[in-house]
This record gives structure tokens, C-alpha cells and sequence, in this order.
């Protein structure tokens, strides 16, 4: 029997309509939230790249994406203990999807 002992959730929403992207990060053990929000219009650069190692029984493969933006102050963060505040912008967030 196998048990999950911690865990985070990070999704990744880029929305083409609004310009904006948007990373959501959550740890499974507790209610910490945290939104940041990204211009889309400031984007400098975007590449893919392929991390990890495949060594006999051991893979761990798999490709990143790498954004490089012009500017730090066009960058909005929100966290949250709660989840009250999050749970309505999320829901606003959705709704423009």
C-alpha cells in the first residue's frame, strides 16, 4: 500500500483572448494558493527544451518550456491561506476561457 505524503498541483493557462498568462500553483497538504499572472504582449523569447535521463530502469524524460519576458513589473502575483479570494478569481478566470 502506497501513500501520498506531499504533493503540488501547478497548471499552466495561457489564454490567447485576454493575452495573459497564467500560473497556478497549489500544495495538496494545505489550502496555500498562489496565481501569477503574466503580459502575453511582453514575451521575449520561448523555446522548448528536453531534461532528464533514461539510464536503464530509470526515466525521467520530459520537455520544458522555457518564456523569457521583458519586463518583471507587468508581473501580478496573489497567494492565498484561505482559498476564498483564489476560488473567485479562478471562477473568473474560467468564466473568460
Amino acid at each position: 500500500m502506497a501513500f501520498l505524503v506531499s504533493g503540488k498541483v501547478k497548471s499552466t493557462i495561457f489564454d490567447k483572448k485576454a493575452k495573459k498568462l497564467t500560473i497556478r500553483k497549489r500544495s495538496i497538504t494545505c489550502h496555500c494558493r498562489s496565481i501569477t499572472n503574466y503580459n502575453l504582449e511582453n514575451l521575449k523569447g520561448l523555446r522548448a527544451v528536453k531534461r532528464g535521463i533514461k539510464q536503464g530502469q530509470v526515466e525521467t524524460l520530459h520537455y520544458a518550456v522555457i518564456l523569457e519576458f521583458d519586463q518583471k513589473q507587468n508581473q501580478s502575483t496573489e497567494e492565498d491561506d484561505s482559498g476564498s479570494d483564489i476560488d473567485k478569481f479562478n471562477m473568473k478566470i474560467s468564466k473568460k476561457v
